[in-house]
Order: C-alpha cells, then sequence, then structure tokens
C-alpha cells in the first residue's frame, strides 16, 4: 500500500510555477542585466579580430597525354584533407612566421602552434584552396596570409608544376622508351621473318586433310574387301570347274578396275597371280579374288597404322603452332606497349616545353588580400545572448532554492510511521 509521505515527497509542478509566475521580474531583471553585461564585456574588453582571405588556384594537371589503358596513369588530383594539411604543416607555419615581412609586424616572440592558430585552411570543389588568418591588426593580418599564400603556391608547384630539370628528366625517358620501342619491334620482325607460324600452320592443315583421307580410303577399301569377299562366298556354291559367267567376269574385273584406280588419289598396289589366261574358270575367279582380298587388307593396314599415328603428330604440331603463337603475340603486345610509352612521353616533352616557354604556373594565387575595413569578431551579441541565458538559469535555480529551504518540514517527515 503507498504511503502519505510517499505523496508528499512528490514535485510540485504548479507550486513550482506559481514561484516562478511570482518572482518573475526578478528573473527576467537578472537576465537581462547579465545579457547587457557580457554585451559590453565583449565590446569595450575583447580585443578586434579581423579576417583576410585569399585563394590559391590549381589551374591544371601537369600532363594530360592519353597512354594506352594498359599503362595509363590516371592524374589525380591531391584531395582536400592532402591540400589543408600541406598548407598547415610545421615547415610553411615557420616560414610564414620567418618571412621578414612577417616578422616585422612582430613586437615580440610568438609561439608556434599560436601561430598556426590564426591560419584557417579550407578546399572549394578539387582545385581552390581558400586561406584566411585572423588576428587583431587588420594590415598584418593581410600580410600575413599573403606571404602564406605564396609560401604554399611555391610549394605546390615544386611538387607538381615542370621544369629545366624535370624537362631533361623526360627527355631521357623518351630516349628510352625509343631504344625499347625500336627492340620489340626487331624482336617481332626477327619472329615473324622465320615463318615458322605460317609453317606450322600449312603442316597442321596438311596432317588434318591426310587424317580424312585415309579415313575415306578406309571405308572405300572395307567395301571393296566386303565385295569381293560377297563375291567369293556366291562362286563358292558354283562348281569348280566350270567356266565363269559373262556377268561374274565383268563384275571380278569391275572389281579390280576399282583397287587398281587407286583411293582418294593413293595407289593401291595389285598382286598378280601367274594364272593362264583362259578359259577362266570360276575356281580361277575366286583365286583372283582372294588375292585381291588379301592386298586390300594389306594396304588396309597400313592405311590402319598411319591413322593411328596421326592424331598425335596432329596434337603434337597444334601446340607448337599454339606456343608459337602466343610467342609472337607476346612481343606484339610488348611492341604496342613500348610504342604507346613513348608517343605519351614525347607528347609529355612537348607539353612541358611550352609550359616552360609561357611560363604557365600550374599553381596560381588568385590574388593579394587587402587589409579589412571592418573587424569580423567577437560578436558581442553572441556574448550578450550566451550571458543573458545563464543569467536565466541561474536566477531560476536560486529562486527554487531558496523556495525549498524556506518551506517548512512535512509533518511524519520524522519519528516513526
Amino acid at each position: 500500500m503507498i504511503s502519505q509521505d510517499n505523496f508528499d515527497d512528490e514535485i510540485d509542478l504548479r507550486e513550482i510555477a506559481k514561484t516562478l509566475l511570482r518572482y518573475r521580474w526578478l528573473i527576467l531583471g537578472a537576465t537581462v542585466i547579465l545579457a547587457l553585461a557580457g554585451y559590453v564585456f565583449a565590446k569595450l574588453t575583447l580585443p578586434k579580430q579581423y579576417e583576410a582571405a585569399t585563394m590559391v588556384i590549381i589551374t591544371k594537371p601537369l600532363f594530360s597525354a592519353n597512354l594506352d589503358p594498359r599503362i595509363q596513369t590516371v592524374y589525380q588530383q591531391p584531395d582536400a584533407k592532402s591540400l589543408t594539411a600541406l598548407a598547415l604543416t610545421d615547415d610553411i607555419v615557420l616560414s610564414v612566421y620567418e618571412s621578414p615581412d612577417v616578422r616585422a609586424l612582430f613586437d615580440e616572440d610568438v609561439d608556434l602552434s599560436a601561430m598556426k592558430g590564426r591560419l584557417e585552411a579550407t578546399v572549394v570543389g578539387t582545385t581552390q584552396l581558400n586561406l584566411k588568418v585572423t588576428d587583431t591588426d587588420p594590415t598584418r593580418a593581410a600580410q600575413i596570409v599573403n606571404t602564406w599564400a605564396e609560401i604554399v603556391t611555391t610549394r605546390l608547384n615544386d611538387l607538381y608544376d615542370i621544369n629545366q630539370n624535370s624537362l631533361e628528366q623526360i627527355q631521357a625517358q623518351v630516349e628510352t622508351a625509343r631504344e625499347n620501342w625500336d627492340s620489340a619491334e626487331q624482336a617481332v620482325i626477327e619472329r615473324l621473318g622465320v615463318g615458322r607460324v605460317d609453317s606450322l600452320a600449312i603442316t597442321l592443315a596438311q596432317k588434318r586433310e591426310s587424317l580424312k583421307i585415309y579415313l575415306d580410303n578406309i571405308r572405300s577399301l572395307d567395301l571393296l574387301i566386303s565385295d569381293a569377299q560377297a563375291m567369293d562366298a556366291y562362286l563358292a556354291t558354283l562348281s569348280q570347274g566350270d567356266a565363269l559367267t559373262l556377268d561374274s567376269d565383268l563384275a571380278l574385273i569391275a572389281l579390280q578396275q576399282r583397287a587398281a584406280g587407286g583411293l582418294a588419289g593413293l595407289q593401291i598396289q595389285l598382286v598378280t597371280t601367274n594364272i593362264p589366261e583362259s578359259p577362266t574358270t570360276v575356281a580361277t575367279a575366286r583365286v583372283r579374288l582372294q588375292a585381291l582380298v588379301t592386298t586390300l587388307q594389306s594396304q588396309r593396314v597400313e592405311f590402319q597404322d598411319r591413322v593411328a599415328e596421326l592424331p598425335s603428330e596432329i596434337t603434337d604440331t597444334s601446340a607448337d603452332l599454339e606456343a608459337e603463337q602466343y610467342q609472337v603475340t607476346q612481343l606484339t603486345t610488348q611492341r604496342d606497349l613500348a610504342l604507346s610509352a613513348y608517343q605519351a612521353l614525347s607528347s609529355q616533352v612537348v607539353e612541358a616545353q611550352i609550359t616552360l616557354a609561357q611560363n604557365d604556373r600550374v599553381v596560381k594565387v588568385a590574388g593579394q588580400a587587402q587589409p579589412p575595413e571592418s573587424a569580423s569578431g567577437p560578436r558581442a551579441s553572441l556574448y550578450g545572448a550566451v550571458s543573458g541565458a545563464a543569467g536565466l538559469f541561474l536566477s531560476v535555480c536560486m529562486i527554487l532554492l531558496v523556495q525549498w529551504w524556506r518551506s517548512p518540514a512535512q509533518p511524519g517527515k520524522s519519528g516513526k510511521e
């Protein structure tokens, strides 16, 4: 069960609101007084701050030659972080401070960190570096930012610009690239002059054609052997001493002519036997058929052996041809790359010569900063607003604290429940 004391410990917002309304003029007065005090303090006590700014422009990349995609090195513009970090490096800041024009503006030594605190560098896009200096003296602010811009411009030009020394280095690279191109071109000419690729291609085509011819001949021989054996089987059914009929004699002659005529351009040597010219009997015809079959089968064995050898020869020749073509392709690629490098470097030499002749720097200062006529700070209104907010908060807290302290103790706070 919830006791009465728990309800008494709860914050009464209505009572707090009544208290704040009762003392509203005190709160408002404290707020206004502190706001005016902050404003007057910033206006009369704090030193005025002046801002001087200038801009450094990166006009173009050093080289824009179009190289082969396999060797192209794309120009990378420095990113914002690298540019701002470079502009605020310790040696550059120290160079700005030790510059005679800047050093003469200070009556006493300035710490390096304090000097760096006056400087601000920001990047707009990828080609604009904004430099800003804040100082209590407008003339000094303008002199510092102008000196700083000149030093940063010199440093960036040393990094990204061209000079006579770098031009000579590029020209030496051009000579080396020309020698590499000549060597690669000569290697390609020598390799192609041997004619090994054409020779291997012709040999491979001949072997493949031979394999086709041999397979066709084997099929023709199989057909001849089958026809001869079929005729012999037919003659075996006749009386061996009978004279050969005219149809059978003509069929025998036709078989012999087919064999003697050659198969796909290959001559078949027939073995002849001493058989009387007449009369041609069935037995004599069978002897001739058996001799023809024996010759055809012998020729088929030779063709079959050659067919068994040709696939491996074709494979070896094809492998040799592919290896030779690969070597030629590699040499041709190296020649093309060497030519692209030579052409790109030649273009760089021309651009570098034009840049030197025009004395056209890559990084330039957009313009000289002038001493600002009006101060940029401190902002008295901001100080007043902050002070007023602080007065409002403190007055409210003080009134609530005093009201709580004056309030009587609640019954039941002490003693037993």
